[in-house]
């Protein structure tokens, strides 16, 4: 357990007791676990911050975004930022079936293998949320939920 932040939080009198790393907050001078953290990579399928802000829906409320397959392409947008409770429906057919690479708060679960038309899924938790055709492994989308 690392001891963190300054000496207006009670961290034993030193000027700076150090910062917590990745995927961790200050908690009265200790680190510990962000359970906001996201535990899927944000730059799952070539994403930058750039690719994001350029695909960026999250001002938007109660947005339905249509994803876009290209066969054998990333999925269009490829990176896609929302807000929580935002609908994002992907196509997919027995040819290109959804499979969620990294959910980060296991959502994704119940559209996993879909096959039939599209499937929807509704933005429940900030996060990263990483996906691909479980065919083709150059069909890849990754979308960034935000408060």
């Amino acid at each position: 357990i690392a001891a963190c932040g300054d000496i207006d939080d009670g961290c034993g009198g030193t000027l700076d007791c150090g910062t917590c790393g990745d995927g961790e907050l200050c908690s009265e001078g200790v680190c510990e676990a962000d359970p906001n953290a996201s535990v899927c990579p944000s730059d799952f399928a070539g994403c930058t911050e750039e690719a994001f802000a350029a695909n960026d829906f999250s001002a938007s409320e109660g947005v339905v975004v249509e994803i876009e397959m290209i066969a054998f392409q990333p999925y269009s947008p490829t990176c896609l930022r929302v807000s929580v409770g935002a609908i994002v429906n992907v196509p997919v057919s027995v040819m290109h079936p959804f499979k969620a690479v990294c959910d980060s708060d296991g959502s994704m679960a119940a559209i996993d293998g879909g096959t039939d038309g599209e499937v929807s899924w509704t933005a429940a938790s900030p996060g990263y949320y990483n996906y691909e055709c479980a065919n083709h492994a150059s069909m890849v989308g990754n979308i960034h939920v935000v408060p």
